[in-house]
């Protein structure tokens, strides 16, 4: 199996960071990943897993995790304090519910229990008709605030510059993963106390859905921005703090 995993920091604590779904391979960009997340280097060893690379033309969710958990037990890791981004979000539920006994706590961040099928349609139809430029435009558009988007747009073509048709053709497959994920009538099993943190203007994840994964969790927390969008994790300058307060209670 061909997974990916950026190694960071000298704690005695272990935390798995499962990013969301990406342009490019989260490797390409393990140092800006090194660099935002640095705050964390004192206290925990960090692993970042990106997604499997040698997939064919289906991969879901539930395969997602079965294939991460496979990596953290190869691993060896436990006691872990999980954070899972947007699709990671739904990955990390997934891999709780599967195995509870190796996560202390776990903080979900613009994601839901269940997925509207629709937000990623237009994705997946620019990923397969091999358009890298709209792709990148309709991303980053819809997962960042407009100011951020306008703040961004310049640099757009930095993001798509070098997409294969292999990344696009992983993109559309890794996107059809989110296709009919829910496992919105199981989520009240999972125990581990959990931090919910998103945005009232997401694009992508309704703030209701977030609302009612916060509701459905026994032991859960909830904070949601106002003046961001579905990837508040890059644009909330205390978005990383709130994590670590939440992980050291």
């Amino acid at each position: 199996m061909e997974m990916n995993c950026i190694q960071f920091g000298k704690g005695d604590k272990t935390m798995v960071i499962l990013p969301g779904l990406s342009l490019k391979p989260i490797a390409d960009s393990a140092k800006s990943v090194k660099t935002a997340y640095k705050c964390f280097n004192d206290d925990y060893t960090v692993y970042l897993f990106d997604r499997r690379s040698d997939i064919g033309e289906e991969y879901g969710i539930d395969q997602m995790a079965e294939d991460t958990l496979a990596k953290i037990d190869e691993m060896g890791l436990k006691d872990i304090y999980l954070f899972g981004v947007s699709q990671g979000g739904m990955i990390a539920q997934t891999i709780v519910l599967k195995k509870p006994e190796l996560f202390k706590k776990m903080v979900l961040a613009s994601t839901a229990s269940r997925f509207d099928d629709s937000k990623a349609s237009e994705w997946i139809a620019l990923a397969e008709e091999k358009d890298a430029k709209k792709l990148t435009q309709a991303f980053s558009k819809l997962i960042y605030s407009p100011q951020t988007y306008r703040k961004f747009k310049p640099f757009l073509a930095f993001m798509y510059k070098g997409m294969t048709e292999e990344d696009l053709r992983k993109f559309s497959v890794y996107a059809k993963g989110c296709l009919g994920f829910d496992v919105s009538g199981q989520v009240k099993g999972i125990a581990i106390p959990t931090l919910v943190l998103g945005s009232i203007k997401d694009q992508v994840i309704a703030p209701k859905e977030m609302i009612f994964l916060h509701e459905q969790l026994p032991d859960s927390e909830i904070y949601l921005y106002e003046d961001y969008s579905h990837a508040v994790y890059d644009e909330a300058d205390d978005f990383k703090e709130r994590i670590m307060n939440f992980f050291q209670k």
